[in-house]
Order: C-alpha cells, then structure tokens, then sequence
C-alpha cells in the first residue's frame, strides 16, 4: 500500500540528515505523521501543500485558504485532487476558507470549523486534535523521575525565565521540546506533574497544569486549569511564587 502523503511543519525538510535525537524537530508538528500512521497502518511520507493527501495535526487550515497571492502561488492546488483534513485547526480567528476540493473529517473545535467553506459550517463534524492519540506511541510507561515537567514552547525554551524556573528545584526537569517525539513522550510520562512554562515566564494567561493520571497500565494526560492560584489541586505549591499568577480568562480561550 502506498504511503499516505501528508503535509505538516516538518522541520529540516530540506536535508533530513539534519535531524538528531535531540535536534529532530517542534513536538507538536513532528507527532502528525507518527499519530497518523498509528491510527491508520499506514506508513506516511512528507508531501508539500500542492501534493498532499492529507493534514492531520497543527493551525494549518489558515495555509489552504488563499486569501493572499503568496498563498495562491505555494498552496493552490491544480488539479480537481481532495484534500483530506482530520483534526486540523487555524492560527487567526478572521480567517475564512472559501476554496473548494475538501474532505472533512474533524477539525481541532467549533471555532475552526466557523472558519471552513459555508457548506461545512451546519455539518456534523467530528471535534478534536489528532494528538489526543498521542499516549498510545509509547508501548510502555516509564517510572516516575521527576516531580514536575518544564514543557515550554519551542520559541520560549531558551528564555532566561524558563531557565531560572527549572534550576530553582532540583527535583523540576525540563523537556527538550525539539527531541524526538517519543522521546517527549517519554519524558513527559515520568513527570508527575507537567507545567507548560510559558504560562509561568510571558504575559499573563490562564495558568495549566497536567498531570499524569490512571493506572499503571493506562495512564493519560488530564488538563487543569483555573483562574486561581491554587490551581491543579495544589500542585502549584511546587512553585515558587514569583512564577505564580493569575488573571481571569477571556472570551478567546
């Protein structure tokens, strides 16, 4: 069977020989083709905009949209060829996909589901990001190792915040964001608590916590959030406090 060609934010796409255990690319994008593949059985390949099968994980709906000339010219597609969209969602709030030539299988939420083609937006839709499938890459769970896990965004992992954050207790770990996604996977896994720390560096948001959470056979990761500082049922308390704060959600969330 043929390999199923899908777009994503690949890092090192240009000399794949780049890629390293610890240097293989953003987690977040770099989970698409190993979800995918998981749940199909299918091997997956990188394809690009105008040749591809299929988006799965990460805001790329906002790229399909051609709202913009540049957009026309890198993502048009020529030919009458479906584009499959499983879980996929948009960066910007105002965009508004008009072409044509979808498949929809889910999208990330209502709110990206608003942004798709009219005959899309009365539909019954499956909702979800594809990643959910994510805990079951790891064929088993590792012992815990660390009270908690420094998880920043790739743009926020070299802030000096992040840094102070993690050397301020030893028994806090921070996950390399661009390692091989299994190996996040991993780490996050023996982590009893996870903190995403650009809630604890950058302007104010709503604080999150996770934490791992089940039997030993079957663990998932179970989000919390609150617009307190007693957030994740104390676990803040592993925090000092000049990395607490809170504010109160927005509409946007």
């Amino acid at each position: 069977m043929t390999p199923l060609k899908l777009f994503y934010a690949m890092a090192h796409r240009g000399d794949p020989s780049q890629r390293t255990d610890e240097n293989w690319g953003n987690f977040g994008d770099e989970l698409s083709p190993l979800v995918l593949s998981h749940v199909t059985g299918r091997d997956v390949e990188y394809a690009d905009p105008r040749s591809c099968e299929i988006i799965a994980i990460g805001s790329l709906l906002d790229k399909f949209s051609l709202y913009r000339l540049t957009q026309i010219l890198q993502y048009q597609r020529w030919w009458p060829s479906k584009l499959q969209v499983w879980g996929s969602g948009f960066m910007l709030p105002d965009t508004r996909m008009k072409r044509g030539g979808l498949t929809v299988h889910a999208v990330r939420g209502p709110l990206s589901q608003k942004n798709l083609p009219a005959k899309f937006r009365n539909e019954d839709i499956a909702f979800g990001d594809p990643g959910i499938f994510a805990n079951e890459l790891l064929t088993e769970m590792p012992e815990k190792k660390w009270k908690a896990g420094i998880l920043p965004h790739y743009v926020d992992r070299d802030h000096p915040g992040v840094r102070a954050l993690v050397e301020s207790n030893p028994d806090f770990h921070l996950i390399n964001i661009w390692a091989h996604p299994k190996r996040v996977l991993a780490d996050i896994a023996a982590c009893e608590v996870l903190f995403p720390a650009v809630c604890m560096v950058s302007l104010p948001q709503t604080a999150w916590a996770f934490r791992i959470a089940g039997s030993s056979s079957h663990r998932k990761l179970v989000a919390v959030t609150s617009s307190s500082a007693t957030i994740a049922q104390g676990w803040t308390s592993l925090l000092p406090s000049q990395f607490i704060w809170t504010r109160t959600p927005s509409t946007n969330d």
